[in-house]
């Protein structure tokens, strides 16, 4: 390994450190509020302000639910049908994709589409019961580098509905192969 790759995935590693922190704080019930230096988390999820347009990609892991732009869409175990358990610094990293849902032009999705309302007032996008994120550390259409993380995010699978199963390892893992074949925290 030289130089250069050692303090990218020494700084990929602090990054993620603190990423997780975030999500684990929300995890405990406590809820970080947003800085302001943090961007809002609809900008980068996907979705317009007028709605979310939900589509379907065939990746590694089987056909996942994806957002205009054909990024996969997960979801998060502390999450409920009508309220959202990630905010803060966990939003930042898991961006939730607000807006009413609907499905893309020639798609038929068989989960009921709905919205919750976040503690920042914004409308969340959800998916047969699962309020709906973008990954940050996709960085492609089709990643699915978010699958796994933390034992507790997982694809939204558009057939399995409510029933979309936990990642097949046994033990939570915070790593996931990305798009490059490297491995990190992400």
């Amino acid at each position: 390994m030289n130089r250069r790759t050692h303090v990218v995935r020494v700084g990929a590693t602090v990054a993620a450190l603190a990423a997780l922190a975030g999500c684990a704080q929300q995890n405990g019930g406590a809820s970080a509020a947003p800085s302001a230096s943090q961007p809002a988390a609809s900008a980068s999820s996907g979705s317009g302000a007028s709605g979310a347009v939900f589509g379907t990609a065939d990746t590694s892991l089987g056909k996942v639910l994806t957002d205009s732009h054909g990024f996969t869409l997960y979801r998060f175990d502390p999450d409920t049908p009508t309220s959202s358990a990630c905010t803060g610094e966990c939003a930042a990293l898991w961006p939730p994709v607000t807006g009413m849902p609907s499905a893309a032009s020639g798609i038929t999705l068989p989960g009921k589409l709905s919205t919750i309302s976040r503690p920042d007032g914004s409308m969340q996008a959800v998916y047969d019961g699962h309020p709906a994120y973008r990954y940050a550390q996709d960085r492609a259409p089709g990643q699915t580098n978010g699958e796994g993380v933390l034992g507790t995010w997982h694809v939204i699978k558009p057939d399995a509905g409510a029933a979309a199963g936990p990642s097949t390892t046994s033990a939570p893992s915070a790593a996931a192969t990305t798009g490059s074949g490297s491995t990190s925290l992400y």
